[in-house]
């Protein structure tokens, strides 16, 4: 995640690393509906989101960034959705509005649990509703509707490009919108169930790896930097995955957030996880 601040920097980090909406495809029942296609770039845009405080503000940028604005604390991280109706979203920073007249000290979060929302974990996917966006659980339930009409947060702290409305560039619709293709015969498809666990770099002597848990969040190290972020499976191998921000020690590392940022795709060849991107380009493969 590309963070920018104009004057102070970023209060927290995740403990364990140290323009209007564009138009929709036809919406998915559920985030494990195939036969309806979604699309990721609909949800690029400034968001109310239904249920939070008033004023709240939920950022979704073309770099697959996410901010999320509210009277005391903004929070930062990163986001991916696919089409066929997967949603990862994940927090790993925060910024306090201490000057604001009732936001103290004790706004500010202390945990990881604190930094990530409770609702925002339990999104896997989304889908349209007219001029809403849907952001579902994995039964397909919503847990909250991002409403059109938000309004830019105004920060005297940061650059305005991180609290304008973003738009949808080539860039965008290349890292975020294309469609992956489908696994490679051979390749037994990914689920939920089959990825849990602690899984290494194959053939490598490492510290690297990473931990899929249950509720959507992976901890792991690129062999001498803590990471961690959000994940989701769904479809025909579909994995979607990001990280946050992590400390800069120098070893022999494998960049296991970076491959998990890339990966649209997943397949087990025997007892191998095999990470592909949107093209099919194997990125690497890991072992337990």
């Amino acid at each position: 995640m590309r963070v920018r601040l104009a004057g102070a920097a970023l209060c927290g980090v995740l403990l364990a690393g140290c323009a209007g909406p564009a138009p929709a495809e036809a919406p998915a029942t559920s985030p494990s509906e195939t036969a309806v296609r979604t699309d990721p770039i609909a949800l690029i845009g400034l968001w109310k989101v239904d249920g939070q405080p008033a004023g709240t503000v939920l950022r979704v940028d073309g770099d697959g960034e996410l901010g999320l604005f509210q009277r005391c604390v903004d929070r930062f991280g990163s986001w991916r959705a696919n089409d066929t109706g997967q949603f990862v979203g994940s927090i790993s920073t925060f910024s306090t509005e201490h000057g604001k007249s009732g936001c103290a000290a004790a706004d500010k979060p202390t945990s990881a649990a604190e930094v990530q929302p409770e609702w925002l974990s339990r999104i896997t996917g989304y889908r349209a509703e007219g001029a809403s966006r849907l952001l579902l659980d994995d039964s397909g339930t919503v847990v909250t509707r991002l409403l059109a009409g938000a309004v830019p947060a105004t920060r005297s702290n940061m650059d305005s490009s991180m609290t304008g409305r973003p738009t949808v560039t080539d860039k965008s619709r290349q890292l975020l919108g294309a469609a992956a293709v489908p696994l490679p015969a051979g390749l037994t498809p990914v689920t939920t169930s089959n990825l849990l666990g602690t899984w290494r770099p194959a053939g490598r002597t490492t510290k690297a790896h990473a931990e899929f848990r249950a509720g959507g969040r992976w901890e792991g190290s690129d062999g001498c930097n803590g990471q961690s972020g959000g994940w989701v499976a769904g479809p025909g191998g579909a994995l979607l995955a990001v990280d946050g921000v992590q400390t800069l020690v120098g070893c022999d590392s494998v960049p296991i957030g970076l491959f998990l940022r890339q990966t649209r795709r997943a397949g087990l060849d025997g007892g191998t996880l095999v990470l592909l991107d949107a093209a099919g380009k194997e990125l690497l493969r890991l072992t337990r």
